[in-house]
């Protein structure tokens, strides 16, 4: 098989970094000891390091009220649970992961990237250890041509220290695996292939860049072996030393996606994210053993698989609210579930049955064996991209929450006196267009909200990490750094101010010229109202 592994030699490195991560309303001090760095180099590059530093000497340069809003979190990205459910660790914002008690559904405790990294580091992919002692956070590479790397953080959940800071990985980190064992992480990029770490030191173990494309997905078996799938069309299986064992395309699409082996580890289960199909290999060879019946799904593809405890479900999601079910290890007969609004996310398994499922509404629950909602997870706050204007008082527009299916979005298409803009691809896609043009996002930001000046003249485009604001060519104006995904987002009338919705349940204002923060607010939990030069925030009754 021409595939080849390359194996790292073990070094040590000395010294641990340390942050301490705030969770509530804190100020820090400006006198606090500064920071010093050590790195431990490993073979072929494979260096980390471990720096000696708090997070007050990283965030203080004066004092800083910090405000937790832990309440008002969603998870924005596939998350990670521990082996008996006692934690459940989710990406809820560019810079901060929240972990949930999976027994009782209330939220534990928030650890947040140091400030000083915000800039250049972006949450992307997260791993929770089957102990749940150690999590793992990869980021984003932002720009193609940057200089820098892609990181990984391996931090101690109970003291919420950092151990060790991967520096070098080439790309941006698309997913993560823990071991069984908890000695090493596997790391799939979005390109250059596969990393495996160990995790009491960081230093690289053995990689595989012969992957032609992104990695969707990968999963340990309770032995060790690493299974694999990647936008190349293959599903890769490693033994235990991650030596290649075999490579094959699976039936039924050309992307694979999710691979997760059932819980004894005899058989893999494989969805795809162009077609709603799921594939059953073995997790000795990946010979085809059978495919499960998808027959009337209500999804258009299934990138979302997982495995009940017992190994005797199995479930499967996609761009949709429902979650198939099929019993006797997908031989079985089926049943659709529905769970809530928008695509699924992520689903795994629960310890004593059933499953945990992430959905975009936002949304995070646990259904039981009996198909039984035990554990929801969902913030008290409303879902603020659900945003239904209507016209009421002289003053301008009212804004309530209301029901997605009451959605009256405005026409994407918009007349000015430089022509039309026609914006497509906007809505949760990575590839927005302008009058079929590409528009230039930071890569793997998704565009999330639009808002066309009355004039037609400019657009905001509202994604995961930022918002930018176009001229009718195309042109980038300015692009401003939110504090989370943008989910609504309005121009005032006389076109001098931008108004826009984040997923921390915050509402903020901005200069249309320069991009200038001008007001910040929590949006309250019954919706609110703007006026109508979008001036004041008002809330509503």
């Amino acid at each position: 098989m021409s595939q080849s592994i390359t194996r790292h030699a073990h070094h040590s490195g000395g010294g641990w970094l340390w942050l301490c991560l705030l969770l509530m309303v804190q100020v820090s001090s400006p006198g606090s000891a500064g920071a010093e760095s050590q790195t431990a180099a490993g073979k072929n590059g494979g260096s980390v390091e471990l720096e000696h530093a708090s997070a007050e000497a990283e965030n203080a340069s004066m004092p800083l009220l910090r405000l937790d809003t832990r309440l008002r979190s969603h998870v924005e990205r596939p998350f990670g649970v521990d082996e008996d459910g006692r934690r459940i660790a989710a990406i809820t914002g560019p810079f901060r992961i929240s972990i949930w008690n999976g027994r009782n559904g209330k939220l534990d405790r928030t650890i947040r990237l140091p400030a000083k990294r915000r800039e250049n580091e972006r949450l992307n992919a997260i791993a929770l250890s089957r102990d749940g002692a150690t999590l793992a956070v990869g980021t984003v590479k932002r720009t193609p041509s940057c200089s820098g790397n892609a990181v990984i953080y391996l931090i101690d959940v109970e003291t919420r220290q950092v151990n060790a800071r991967i520096s070098t990985i080439p790309d941006s980190v698309m997913h993560m695996a823990f071991s069984i064992n908890g000695r090493h992480l596997a790391a799939g990029l979005k390109t250059h292939g596969l990393r495996i770490h160990r995790t009491d030191d960081g230093t690289l173990a053995a990689s595989d860049d012969s992957y032609k494309g992104a990695v969707n997905g990968l999963d340990f078996a309770a032995d060790g072996r690493l299974v694999t799938s990647s936008d190349d069309g293959y599903v890769r299986l490693y033994d235990i030393l991650f030596s290649p064992i075999a490579k094959v395309r699976p039936k039924g699409g050309e992307r694979p996606h999710p691979v997760r082996f059932s819980p004894d580890s005899w058989e893999i289960a494989v969805g795809f994210s162009d077609v709603a199909a799921v594939n059953i290999l073995s997790g000795k060879d990946l010979s085809h053993f059978h495919a499960p019946n998808v027959s009337a799904i209500q999804n258009r593809y299934l990138d979302r698989i997982a495995w009940s405890s017992d190994t005797h479900t199995l479930y499967a999601a996609g761009d949709s609210g429902h979650i198939r079910k099929w019993m006797l290890r997908g031989r079985g007969r089926h049943q659709d579930l529905k769970v809530g609004e928008g695509a699924i996310l992520d689903l795994r398994s629960r310890w004593g049955g059933g499953i945990y499922f992430a959905s975009n509404a936002p949304f995070l629950g646990a259904i039981d064996e009996n198909d039984t909602f035990v554990s929801a997870f969902k913030p008290p706050a409303p879902d603020s991209r659900i945003v239904e204007k209507r016209r009421s008082e002289p003053s301008g527009p009212r804004v309530t929450v209301g029901e997605p299916e009451k959605i009256k979005r405005p026409e994407r298409i918009q007349p000015g006196k430089s022509g039309v803009i026609r914006v497509t691809g906007w809505k949760h896609s990575r590839e927005p267009r302008l009058n079929g043009r590409l528009l230039p996002l930071d890569p793997l930001e998704t565009s999330r909200a639009l808002a066309i000046s009355k004039d037609g003249r400019k657009f905001v485009l509202g994604a995961s990490w930022h918002l930018y604001l176009f001229d009718y060519t195309g042109k980038k104006i300015w692009k401003v750094q939110t504090p989370g995904s943008t989910w609504e987002v309005r121009i005032s009338k006389n076109g001098r101010i931008v108004e826009a919705v984040f997923g921390d349940k915050t509402v903020r204002q901005y200069r249309m010229d320069n991009g200038e923060e001008i007001t910040a607010n929590f949006l309250p939990l019954d919706g609110f109202s703007s006026s109508g030069d979008t001036r004041r925030l008002i809330g509503a009754e």
